[in-house]
Formats: structure tokens, C-alpha cells, sequence
């Protein structure tokens, strides 16, 4: 894979720069899972995107963790909606190419000892790839070693850029 195709170098990140993470939100439901559909009805007339989601539902009450196309817009909206919202950050990879394009992510960073307690698969329709969001216990470590592996990142830049306007 040729620079000119990787947007994101470990150069371009020293200490005074942000690293390409992806914003995501943890949504408290009291009432469970009865008030994901008004929660969902919100982004309809959106240009925001959902682009993952994953309920946890317990004892009445619901964890939703959701990836919007457009973080501010998708704040916006949790917060109109009332709702006890929190952030959390992914790590963005585009899957490579050939076989096993998700094991190949993981095998690195398995053997650095990092963390991957969840995945995301989003489409990256404008390039006709899929990205995957990691959820992981050290997101600088897993920067560098995906970059030092050759892999390209993405933040919540190129997934807006991916999304109808």
C-alpha cells in the first residue's frame, strides 16, 4: 500500500497533534429498550448517520452504544433528547484487501497484548470498502501498531465525507 493512500502517518502524530479516533456515545435508556425507537426516530430527518449500534439491555434498563456520521450533529440530538449520554473513542481501520481482511487487524494487535472488546463494521460506500471501529483498552498503542503494519486509519472526518450531506 503506497503513502499517497494512507491519510494518516506516524509522523503526522507526535504529541501536539490528535490522533485519528472516532467518536462514539453510550445512551442510558431507564425504560429499556421501549425507548430505542424514539431514541432512533431522532436521526431520521438527519443527516446524520447511524453507522453502528449495540444495545445492552438489563433489569429494566438499556446501555445503547451508537457511531453517528457527524459526532457534533449526533450530540445535538442525544442531548435534545434528554437522554444521560457519555463519549467513548474507536480506533478507525480500513479493511484491507485478500482474505481474512478482519483477522489480519486483529493478529497485530493481539500480539501487542492490546484489548479489542468490541468491532463495528461500517460501510465506506464512496470507496467501496468497509472500515472497521475498535473499541479498545489503549488507542494510542493501537495506532501506532496499525500504522506500523501498514494499515489505513480513518476518523470521524472521512466517515462524514462518506455520508450523504
Amino acid at each position: 500500500m503506497g503513502s499517497e493512500n494512507i491519510p494518516f502517518d506516524a509522523n503526522e502524530h507526535g504529541p501536539s497533534s490528535e490522533p485519528p479516533l472516532v467518536q462514539g456515545f453510550i445512551v442510558f435508556l431507564e425504560s429499556g429498550i421501549s425507548q430505542l425507537n424514539n431514541l432512533l426516530r431522532r436521526f431520521d430527518v438527519s443527516r446524520c448517520r447511524v453507522l453502528a449500534l449495540h444495545v445492552t439491555s438489563q433489569c429494566g434498563a438499556a446501555m445503547v452504544r451508537i457511531i453517528v456520521s457527524h459526532p457534533e450533529e449526533g450530540r445535538i440530538i442525544l442531548e435534545r433528547a434528554g437522554l444521560p449520554i457519555a463519549d467513548y473513542r474507536l480506533v478507525g481501520v480500513v479493511l484491507p484487501d485478500g482474505v481474512q481482511p478482519l483477522l489480519r487487524v486483529y493478529l497485530p494487535l493481539i500480539q501487542a497484548n492490546i484489548s479489542v472488546t468490541a468491532t463495528h463494521v461500517v460501510p465506506l460506500t464512496g470507496r467501496g470498502k468497509n472500515a472497521v471501529l475498535l473499541e479498545v483498552d489503549a488507542p494510542s498503542r493501537t495506532i501506532e501498531i496499525l500504522l506500523a503494519h501498514g494499515f489505513q486509519l480513518i476518523d470521524e472526518k472521512m466517515l462524514a465525507q462518506e455520508s450523504p450531506s
